[in-house]
């Protein structure tokens, strides 16, 4: 076929194996990708360096001189109850992200660390889901019962699209 090159494939690629999932199929390929030999050596020092590490205290100070997403003045009021949910689980993620540093210094194999991030990111996402649900048990309801409606759903759809993209 003009415009690919002939791969040498892993003995990886030909073992049958049983899959477990569409997950262990696609690790199974991205393996196969990896472990074939598709692409010729770097010549050494030829590889360019990595760029230079953000300033995350920089970048920290900008986020919080920025306006709120939702214009108020004032804070959401929440659940004290749910509050301490969220705190609690913010907790645990930060000590798994933790953990995926010092995994990264031990120089543990990669795909353990990339499962350990994919952990940390469906946290994440229930806490999202935790916090959704907790706006519209409150803040939604609130601004039903005070004529507010609109502006809170605009500011919902606001906040779901930049969670989203």
């Amino acid at each position: 076929m003009r415009g690919f090159t002939k791969f040498h494939i892993s003995p990886y690629c030909r073992a049958p194996q049983r899959s477990r999932g569409k997950a262990s199929g696609i690790m199974q390929t991205v393996l196969c990708f990896f472990m074939s030999d598709p692409v010729p050596p770097v010549p050494t020092g030829s590889v360019p360096p990595l760029p230079a590490e953000p300033d995350w205290e920089e970048e920290w100070e900008l986020a919080l001189e920025r306006p709120p997403l939702s214009g108020r003045a004032q804070p959401h009021h929440h659940d004290p109850q749910s509050r301490r949910k969220l705190i609690h689980r913010l907790a645990r993620i930060e000590g798994h992200v933790r953990g995926i540093r010092s995994m990264i210094e031990q120089d543990q194999p990669c795909p353990d660390v990339l499962l350990q991030i994919a952990a940390v990111k469906g946290a994440l996402d229930r806490v999202a889901r935790l916090i959704l649900d907790d706006h519209i048990r409150h803040c939604i309801r609130h601004a039903i019962e005070s004529g507010n409606i609109e502006v809170e759903l605009e500011e919902l759809q606001r906040a779901l699209d930049r969670y989203i993209s």
